[in-house]
């Protein structure tokens, strides 16, 4: 996932991804989400996680998101990558709701 995800930012020149997962736990009965934000290094990750939480529009769309897996660093030969998953435990959110939320987050990251 992280490898394939980085070359696709670097052709497609991004500096910011976010993914959306929706999956079924190993027994098939739990629906699950999760969200991965994919930064290269213009992007302070936790930084922009600060703001996502403590903003006022993530107080509407409420994620309830926990860490799942820290900082995943992958190098290539120009850039370093980051990307952060998170699992989504409150699942009401649509990606309707989930994408503007996070545009005016990365827009008021982006005037820090």
């Amino acid at each position: 996932f992280v490898t394939s995800t980085v070359q696709f930012m670097e052709a497609e020149s991004i500096s910011f991804l976010a993914i959306m997962f929706a999956f079924y736990n190993d027994s098939g009965t739990t629906l699950k989400r999760q969200l991965a934000l994919c930064g290269d290094d213009t992007i302070d990750m936790n930084q922009f996680v600060d703001t996502l939480l403590s903003s006022e529009v993530y107080s509407y769309v409420r994620l309830d998101l926990e860490l799942v897996d820290t900082t995943i660093v992958q190098q290539t030969e120009y850039k370093k990558f980051h990307v952060q998953l998170f699992d989504q435990t409150n699942l009401k959110p649509s990606r309707k709701q989930i994408g503007p939320m996070l545009e005016i987050v990365y827009e008021t990251y982006l005037l820090l």
